[in-house]
């Protein structure tokens, strides 16, 4: 059992792939690797290499995504939802306490009902998407996508990170790699490079739908004694969530909006219909990106609102003076990342615009202003750099996919201190203030702190300059060190050890926690009384039977004389009791740690994907059969026009079937209540009904045929069989009966064809046959194999017959014919069960 296990776990390994999933607020991209291929693009149902990041939900509840679902939006803006990355980590004001920021779920329409989804929920079926699509491109069904990497923007805070590793395991992935999406276009460009020697400080700004980025990055390559050194080292980032592709569009929607507005005197601004807006905003993100390649552009919609058509033409510089206060933006998150890296723009070996925004022009110029420069570095895919930069650095993670590795450092924007509260139980502690990670630090590293209390306490995990906390944890059990204790009357406070650990997501644990305390204790132990001397000089540390405990010498009292030269000798030890102590996050506290999913809340969550799944599975069952349904109605239909098919049925039988066709076409527009099974069923029955007619055609080209192989296999095999039966006479074979009971199998089949036929005379082609042409077949068959066996047994040999010389002469025939009567004698006895004469008398 476990073989096969170990075996099957090999297997999985051997089949496993890696996907990479470039996640953007407005698309989403996926490139993969598995084990012995390179990088490439997963490609969506559609064939495109990107898909939006949207989901949409149906008046039935069917589920809509990519472009089907942005598509839908234009009409139904309540039930979709277009930037669902943006969702993670999400909050509003408490009811009851407005200071405080409760985690805020989606609103899903489905009919008249309302639900409340986790925003996890929504990003767990975009990645189930991108996992659909991974396996779709791998070669073999056997491939299995497991392992990830994530892209996320770098101003993503704990719980959105937190959420979307949540999110992935939903998806049935395992736990993600996230990397800031500036980094893993870094690491494309280091890897792109063909320098055998490399360092170089980039700035990439990333203009997206929903915010702009840029970073400051460090990338070196050198030959070390084995292979070479990689390394990307990001030395700030800076953001501005303002600037943004979605910013843009909402200010050309209101812009056509008001244009059109303009056309409609006296009536509603259209500004106050969702479904207008929606199809606004969707028509003006291509007016834009025309206007990022020509000067000029039109917007031309039908039926736009109350049948009224409308178009508009817009120039690229009436759009880049609508948005100047937004593209005046484009230096603050530079400015930002230059001053947090501590260089000026003149250090810069290369700046990359990315994101399908930064191509709008008037962008690239302010970041040449800004920065003194004369050119931008635009060797990377601004759509694909990120998501082969985060495969990268995956599979050079894996220990499964052979890459070079990289070294990734990532630093920290904010110091982050822990305030550990008072005792539980005694208000004389005060609360104790420890800065863990200084601004700057290298990410990932863990850092243990050391501390005394008596009880349970909570501590508080904060970034400096942020609100609210990151995290409250309850820090529990610490009495039972105590207890461990021989004597508790009189203790000191345990030492309580913490260790965090901060991970190369840039998310916070508490890895480890547990408390320690010493206790002198009097140990007795019997020794024999010649080697007492010797056994208390020696020394050296004990281990207590206790697994948490462990016992150090310290001083020996005086042994008490026993019998049979013994004695027991009493030695003051010192005694380690640790304990590991329980953590748990209070969800009750105002930080960004309580908004994430608790276990129930995730098991909730699984619960909404299965019944989700199962809904979409059985609707997906029920389209395919009505489909079929539709199908074979229309092809049936055809074949009864065939011309040979009309040689065998009347026109009485096409007709019928061609009402019952009709019928059935009929009932479809009706059928909005039928199951699969009645499609199926359907389905099933006109098949065979016009299956009745081609069953007709088919016997009427084949019976011939195998008429006259069955002919042939009969005479054949009565002339054969005859000889070689004739043969096994003459020899008295034993294999008579086989050859006889082959002669049966042959007059039977030869009945057979003679019955069929005489079946066969009078029907004519458009009757349904006496019998079937494979019948024959197999009786031919038959006959062929059980011939060729026929040929194959063997004729008896005769024994040899012995010359005269061989004979015996004289005394030696006289001892031969004696030894042969014995022999003979004893197989009489042998035959009967007897003994012989001579026996008997023995006896």
């Amino acid at each position: 059992m476990r073989l096969a296990i170990w075996i099957l776990g090999v297997l999985a390994c051997a089949n496993a792939a890696m996907m990479a999933v470039d996640l953007g607020s407005q698309f989403f991209k996926i490139a993969i690797i598995k084990p012995g291929t390179g990088l490439e693009i997963a490609f969506n149902e559609q064939s495109k290499r990107k898909t939006p990041s949207a989901v949409a939900f149906t008046d039935e509840g069917e589920r809509l995504f990519g472009d089907a679902a942005v598509t839908y939006a234009t009409k139904y803006p309540h039930r979709s939802f277009l930037d669902v990355r943006t969702l993670l980590g999400a909050c509003s004001p408490s009811p009851e306490d407005p200071a405080k920021c409760i985690r805020t779920n989606a609103t899903v329409h489905i009919g008249e009902e309302e639900h409340q989804y986790p925003t996890e929920v929504l990003a767990a079926m975009i990645l189930a998407q991108a996992k659909k699509f991974a396996s779709a491109n791998l070669d073999s069904s056997l491939d299995i996508v497991r392992d990830s990497v994530i892209t996320v923007p770098s101003w993503f805070d704990q719980v959105q990170r937190a959420a979307l590793v949540d999110a992935s395991k939903l998806a049935g992935l395992n736990a993600p790699v996230l990397i800031n999406t500036n980094t893993a276009i870094a690491l494309k460009m280091l890897f792109d490079s063909k320098e055998k020697s490399l360092n170089q400080t980039v700035l990439i700004l990333d203009v997206g739908s929903s915010s702009a980025s840029a970073s400051v990055l460090q990338i070196s390559k050198a030959q070390g004694k084995t292979d070479e050194e990689l390394t990307v080292d990001a030395l700030a980032h800076a953001w501005d969530t303002e600037l943004s592709g979605r910013a843009l569009d909402e200010i050309l929607a209101n812009y056509v909006a008001e244009k059109f507005d303009g056309t409609r005197e006296g009536k509603d601004s259209v500004k106050k219909i969702p479904r207008v807006m929606a199809r606004l905003r969707k028509e003006v993100q291509r007016l834009r990106e025309v206007l990022s390649a020509n000067t000029e552009a039109v917007f031309n919609v039908g039926s736009l609102h109350d049948d009224q058509d409308f178009r508009l033409q817009i120039s690229r510089s009436e759009f880049e003076s609508l948005a100047g206060h937004l593209f005046a933006r484009v230096n603050i998150p530079v400015q930002k990342a230059l001053k947090e890296a501590n260089i000026s723009a003149k250090d810069l070996s290369a700046v990359v615009p990315y994101g399908g925004v930064s191509r709008i022009p008037v962008i690239q110029v302010r970041l040449l202003e800004t920065l003194g420069l004369e050119s931008l570095t635009k060797s990377v895919n601004t759509d694909e750099g990120a998501v082969f930069g985060a495969l990268w650095y995956g599979a050079s993670l894996s220990s499964l996919v052979k890459s070079r590795k990289v070294d990734v450092v990532e630093h920290l924007p904010d110091s982050i201190s822990v305030s550990v509260g008072r005792d539980n139980s005694s208000k004389k502690v005060e609360p104790q203030l420890s800065r863990l990670f200084t601004s700057g630090s290298k990410t990932p590293q863990r850092k243990t702190i050391n501390f005394k209390r008596m009880g349970d306490f909570n501590l508080t995990l904060f970034a400096d300059n942020q609100e609210p906390p990151i995290a409250e944890y309850a820090i529990g059990n610490v009495a039972s060190v105590i207890s461990k204790m021989k004597d508790n009357s009189t203790v000191i406070p345990p030492k309580i050890s913490i260790t965090f650990n901060l991970d190369k997501a840039g998310l916070f644990e508490i890895y480890k926690a547990e408390a320690t305390i010493e206790e002198s204790v009097w140990v007795e132990k019997v020794v024999n009384a010649t080697e007492s001397a010797s056994a208390s000089a020696s020394s050296g540390e004990t281990q207590s039977e206790e697994p948490s405990e462990s016992i150090s010498p310290a001083e020996t009292a005086e042994a008490e004389p026993t019998s049979n030269n013994t004695k027991v000798e009493r030695t003051m030890q010192t005694v380690v009791h640790r304990v590991n102590l329980s953590k748990s996050l209070d969800r009750r506290a105002n930080a960004l740690a309580s908004r994430r999913l608790s276990p129930s809340d995730l098991a909730s969550a699984r619960q909404i994907l299965y019944k989700l799944d199962e809904k979409d599975r059985k609707r997906k069952e029920r389209s395919d059969a009505l489909n079929s349904l539709e199908s074979s109605i229309f092809q049936l239909r055809e074949e009864l026009y065939n011309e040979e098919l009309e040689k065998v049925s009347t026109e009485e039988e096409r007709d019928s079937i061609r009402a019952k066709l009709m019928e059935e076409e009929d009932w479809i527009f009706d059928a909005d209540k039928a199951t699969t099974q009645d499609f199926t069923s359907k389905e099933k029955k006109l098949r065979e009904m016009v299956g009745k007619l081609n069953f007709r055609l088919t016997e009427l080209s084949s019976r011939p045929e195998a008429v006259e192989k069955l002919k042939k296999a009969v005479e054949y095999s009565r002339s054969s069989s005859a000889d070689i039966r004739q043969l096994h006479e003459e020899k008295n074979s034993p294999e008579l009966p086989k050859i006889e009971s082959f002669i049966i199998e042959l007059e039977e089949a030869s009945k057979f064809l003679e019955d069929s036929l005489a079946a066969q005379e009078g029907k004519t082609d458009m009757d349904d046959p006496a019998f079937r042409s494979a019948d024959l077949d197999s009786r031919t068959y038959a006959l062929a194999k059980g011939l060729t066996r026929l040929t194959k047994l063997r004729l008896p040999t005769p024994a040899p017959t012995p010359s005269e010389e061989d004979k015996p002469q004289g005394r030696d025939a006289a001892e031969s014919s004696a030894s042969a009567e014995e022999s003979a004698s004893t197989d009489t006895k042998s035959e009967t069960g007897e003994p012989t004469p001579e026996e008997k008398e023995d006896l």
